[in-house]
């Protein structure tokens, strides 16, 4: 069927949106975004305490949500740990 046998409803182009969405990750603060490397960069057995340092820093910097959201993650396995270390 062509177009202009299609009744106008299905042939009604829908403009696309002007603003685009960005993922959380993308937004953060660039703070937020250091300390991620640094909390990833550490090594495994240290990863709790400097993830209660660095989530303590974001606080002070006025940032208290996203310290909670980061003193919430969870300390990754060991092959996710090596995984971080190389890339």
């Amino acid at each position: 069927m062509r177009d202009e046998e299609l009744p106008e409803v299905l042939t009604r182009r829908t403009p696309r949106p002007t603003t685009r969405l960005t993922s959380r990750r993308a937004a953060a603060p660039a703070s937020i975004r250091v300390a991620l490397d640094a909390l990833h960069g550490a090594p495994l057995e240290a990863f709790v305490a400097e993830r209660k340092r660095l989530g303590g820093e974001l606080k002070r910097d006025g940032a208290p949500g996203e310290a909670a959201r980061f003193l919430a993650l969870g300390k990754p396995t060991v092959s996710a740990w090596l995984t971080n270390q190389t890339s």
